[in-house]
């Protein structure tokens, strides 16, 4: 089992002159294939700057549209479900 650590920060309102919307964007998606969470396999899914998204299943990085990644619904042993979505808040 691995175990990861996220650490967020607060960010310094008085240096920066930007303000949170309200709106956010979806960025990168975590998905499982698998009967189980102990069984199956994780992949990553990551928008890149030019609104392509990148799959990371492993060593092997692939290109796909956007509606793929919004088409994630699984539930079968056989699809991905997604699993943990994560998100970046728009600023102005």
């Amino acid at each position: 089992m691995h175990t990861f650590w996220l650490y967020l920060c607060a960010a310094d309102s008085s240096a920066s002159k930007k303000h949170l919307t309200g709106v956010y964007n979806l960025v990168a998606v975590i998905t499982h294939n698998g009967p189980t969470t102990n069984s199956g396999h994780y992949v990553s899914w990551i928008k890149q700057t030019n609104e392509t998204w990148t799959r990371l299943d492993d060593h092997v990085a692939t290109s796909h549209e956007e509606q793929e990644i919004l088409s994630l619904c699984g539930g079968a042993d056989e699809e991905h479900v997604a699993y943990l979505y994560l998100y970046k808040a728009q600023v102005t």
